[in-house]
């Protein structure tokens, strides 16, 4: 099939332009595709440098009526990475332009990660290894997680995926998603319940929704409150999704067992209010970074730019 040469094919997600091997996949199909050299935070620049663009990579950055209406020539967005949060669907639409976008294209990297948590939670790892840095011999095994209840909050992609790698754990799986799972659920031997349920009862609590107005500081003081003192929470999802002071008295006051996340709010996260706490453990929003993921990702939105233009 022959590509139709582009008007202009810009790139502007960070984390594909740091790939060598996505850089040389795109201009190997797009050799006259132009890539973004400046700032990530320069607002201005991206402003400008996308303003003749007729198709964009993009990746975290805001695609909203605001930066249509600086796009007049703009056809196609496709997305690196899975979460639309920052994409004004409905603009898109009111301009004309497509949405280029896969789900769930890095599951198994977050999933992978949220499982790692997990079991680095029930085993007391990270916290005992972290005491062990500082010549501390604390010996605290934690549990198994055999017959240990976890939640899952969101059965999408990720959180069905968890599921599905944990089936030999015998752990008790309940669920809880706005959309009707019951076939999955039923695959996967879950138990469907609401999210009180899950917070009252559950040893572990993983979250795995997308970011919406709805869904911002769904774990707040109240819900913490509700939950067993020894459950831990565990955020592969966004940052927003938690009330980082309610999180921080909850810790402080060790009213639950743990906080460990991926996801911040904001990203890069460096209150030590939180950072600090030995109840605490977290990464860099690395979950959806391995490298197979990256790859996963990158090669969608190529993919989608390449559909776009294939006749």
């Amino acid at each position: 099939m022959a590509v139709k040469p582009l008007y202009m094919l810009k790139v502007i997600a960070p984390s594909f332009l740091k790939n060598p091997q996505l850089v040389n996949e795109l201009l190997s199909l797009f050799p006259d595709a132009v890539l973004y050299t400046g700032a990530e935070w320069d607002t201005e620049a991206l402003r400008l440098f996308c303003a003749d663009a007729e198709a964009l990579i993009v990746g975290r950055e805001k695609i909203d009526e605001a930066f249509l209406q600086n796009c007049p020539a703009l056809r196609i967005v496709a997305k690196y990475g899975v979460g639309i949060d920052n994409i004004d669907q409905q603009a898109l639409h009111t301009y004309n332009v497509q949405l280029g976008w896969t789900g769930g294209v890095n599951k198994r990297s977050v999933a992978e990660l949220t499982i790692g948590f997990l079991l680095g939670a029930a085993h007391n790892t990270f916290f005992t290894g972290n005491r062990l840095k500082k010549d501390i011999w604390y010996k605290d095994g934690g549990v198994c997680v055999q017959e240990r209840r976890l939640g899952i909050i969101g059965l999408g992609h990720i959180g069905s995926e968890v599921a599905e790698l944990l089936q030999p754990f015998g752990m008790e799986i309940w669920a809880n998603d706005i959309l009707d799972k019951t076939a999955e659920a039923a695959r996967l031997k879950i138990r469907l319940c609401e999210k009180e349920e899950i917070y009252r009862n559950c040893d572990f609590i993983s979250l795995h929704v997308p970011y919406t107005p709805e869904t911002r500081h769904m774990i707040d003081g109240s819900v913490l409150e509700q939950m067993l003192p020894h459950a831990f929470v565990l955020n592969c999802a966004r940052g927003e999704l938690v009330d980082h002071e309610a999180m921080i008295r909850a810790l402080e006051q060790e009213r639950i067992g743990g906080y460990f996340a991926d996801a911040f709010d904001p990203e890069p996260y460096t209150d030590s209010r939180l950072t600090g706490l030995d109840n605490f453990f977290g990464t860099p929003h690395i979950g959806g970074n391995s490298r197979e993921a990256v790859l996963n990702m990158g090669r969608s939105a190529i993919e989608h730019i390449r559909r776009f233009y294939v006749y």
